[in-house]
């Protein structure tokens, strides 16, 4: 009997961080970023990991599709602002029926994420429209995921300042999901 691997794709990879941090070898995991410079980064980093390859490309480009997981870990992507149904649709047409998005981002302090609050809001609306089932949780810096506390885009907070962050969760169903 021959185990089905999982196709992870990690939006914005940057130079591998969360990629390193992300322990698992039985997966196909993709990084995507545009930036060539952090690519060649990343594939010196992970050159190790024999289930690893990179895209050089944007979200938007052609990379076709059939992923299981697709994680995006910012403290506030650009790419969502304004752009949260291009964004929704664009991650509904990647994923597999019963695949799954977890965006994890900082929830400052101050006010400064305001956009980032709003932009959240309109992503989970237009998940839902689309017909995904979406979730939300606030978290606790120790209680993100191992490979999120290892991205190096999570500023990390001072000591008086608690810094919590923001999981969402969209997940298209699966055809049996409707049939209970």
């Amino acid at each position: 009997m021959t185990e089905t691997k999982a196709r992870i794709l990690f939006i914005g990879c940057g130079r591998g961080e969360e990629i390193a941090a992300f322990d698992d070898d039985k997966s196909e995991i993709v990084g995507l970023e545009p930036s060539r410079e952090c690519i060649e980064d990343a594939k010196k980093k992970l050159s190790c990991r024999h289930n690893v390859s990179f895209l050089q490309d944007s979200l938007y480009g052609d990379m076709g599709g059939g992923y299981d997981v697709i994680y995006s870990v910012f403290p506030a992507p650009p790419m969502l602002i304004l752009k949260e149904d291009a964004f929704a649709e664009r991650i509904r047409g990647l994923l597999n029926e019963g695949g799954c998005f977890a965006l994890y981002s900082e929830i400052w302090s101050d006010n400064g994420n305001t956009a980032m609050l709003i932009s959240c809001e309109r992503l989970k609306h237009c998940f839902s429209a689309s017909g995904m089932m979406t979730a939300e949780r606030i978290l606790d810096y120790e209680e993100l995921p191992k490979f999120v506390r290892g991205s190096g885009f999570l500023r990390r907070a001072d000591k008086d300042t608690p810094l919590r962050f923001r999981e969402l969760i969209a997940r298209l169903p699966n055809e049996s999901d409707g049939k209970r």
